[in-house]
């Protein structure tokens, strides 16, 4: 995958967090109205806001890249995007059984 591919498909991904961001803090607020408790709905908007800032900081990495004029992947970054994604999905699994509880 080109850099430039690579900075497109990051830059979706800050959008579609940026929506989801949005949509959590909405439903936050409705249950504020309902004086329903938004403990796990706070948890869970803490950690799209941390996934948030990882594409943010991703997204910087590969423009500051392109900016350098080096289109060579950085394999070691792209662990740390792996294992990242990895680790949220654990925790967002998490979270999800326990709003099941």
């Amino acid at each position: 995958m080109a850099l430039s591919d690579d900075i497109q498909m990051v830059q979706k991904h800050v959008r579609i967090g940026e929506r989801h961001i949005a949509e959590q803090r909405r439903r936050i607020l409705e249950l504020q109205v309902r004086q329903q408790s938004t403990e796990k709905a706070q948890d869970f908007l803490q950690l799209l806001e941390s996934l948030q800032d990882f594409h943010r900081m991703h997204l910087d990495r590969l423009t500051n890249k392109m900016e350098r004029g080096s289109a060579d992947h950085d394999d070691r970054s792209l662990w740390v995007v792996s294992t990242s994604k990895s680790r949220l999905e654990a925790s967002k699994a998490r979270l999800m059984r326990s709003k099941a509880v």
